[in-house]
């Protein structure tokens, strides 16, 4: 990705696709193929959350400039403050700003982050986000007391307090 700083038409920020340095008669010439690329910003979550595994979540993001080049974008996650992401969306249409979430069930993080990536026809990456700061992905913890007696297997004891984790 390189700025053209100029006063000319093609003036802004560009991923450069295609350089060939060509040493012909006449010296160096370089030919590029240059593609507006756009801005994704990730609104959320965008840290400071506290998620629940297995629950639902809207991911929403914005995107400005030239957006004519996205074929499709994809959502990721990381539980390990974005050293690695593990993509759970399918292709996402250009036009679309929000992505319905369900967590996988059984994941615990306090440094989840979210990745959005627009991509172009060859699978280039165009334009990336990532949530600006973590977010908590943890499980539920439900405790149930007996006032009375309760038929089941394990056989409670009345007035007993039990402590399950869900997810």
């Amino acid at each position: 990705r390189g700025t053209i700083a100029s006063s000319s038409y093609y003036d802004g920020t560009y991923t450069w696709w295609y350089i060939n340095w060509d040493n012909g008669y006449s010296g160096y010439s370089v030919d590029a193929y240059l593609e507006p690329v756009p801005t994704l910003t990730v609104t959320s979550p965008n840290g400071g959350e506290n998620w629940t595994a297995g629950s639902t979540h809207t991911v929403t993001w914005t995107a400005s400039g030239d957006a004519s080049a996205i074929n499709y974008q994809l959502v990721e996650y990381s539980t390990d403050g974005g050293s690695t992401f593990t993509t759970v969306s399918s292709a996402l249409t250009p036009s679309t700003r929000s992505y319905s979430w369900t967590l996988p069930s059984g994941i615990s993080s306090t440094q989840a982050k979210v990745r959005l990536s627009a991509m172009d026809v060859y699978t280039y990456i165009l334009a990336r986000d990532t949530s600006d700061g973590n977010f908590t992905i943890g499980t539920v913890t439900e405790t149930i007391s007996t006032p009375g007696s309760i038929s089941g297997e394990p056989n409670p004891i009345q007035g007993t307090t039990y402590s399950y984790t869900v997810g």
